[in-house]
């Protein structure tokens, strides 16, 4: 179970399907826009959202991590899903490396080790993403 509470607190505002509806629109926009209508069109829809559920939500960070994979069967409560166990799961890893590294002093060795963790989190992150197949997936809260 996931604790993402701002999550939690929103799933409530996905029941008359607007959200959804919108974001099937979004998508539609998003696949014969340019780059610059781009930018607009994920700035409407956090604004959207923000006004639906009085939560901001990164819609274009949230969009981005799936950038590579074909998300026009997911719903927008499925990436918030996505994105919110790849959060956790960052931060687990992160809490994990810092508990190691935290006797680690600010010399440059501990710079490299910073600049090191950084790319394994890239690394990490990435290779989760790759690992999930988003075809025919269907998430369910609780």
């Amino acid at each position: 179970m996931l604790s993402t509470p701002w999550l939690a607190a929103i799933e409530g505002h996905f029941a008359d399907g607007e959200i959804e509806s919108e974001f099937k629109k979004l998508k539609e926009n998003l696949i014969k826009c340019s780059s610059s209508e781009r930018s607009d069109l994920l700035n409407n829809f956090s604004l959207f959202i923000n006004n639906k559920t009085n939560h901001e939500v990164d819609t274009v960070r949230v969009l981005s991590l799936f950038k590579d994979k074909d998300i026009t069967d997911l719903s927008f409560l499925e990436i918030l899903y996505l994105e919110a166990i790849n959060f956790e799961a960052s931060a687990a890893l992160q809490i994990a490396f810092y508990k190691t590294n935290q006797t680690k002093t600010d010399t440059e060795e501990g710079v490299l080790d910073a600049q090191a963790q950084k790319s394994l989190f890239t690394s990490v992150a990435d290779l989760f993403l790759s690992q999930l197949n988003l075809n025919g997936t269907t998430l369910r809260s609780g």
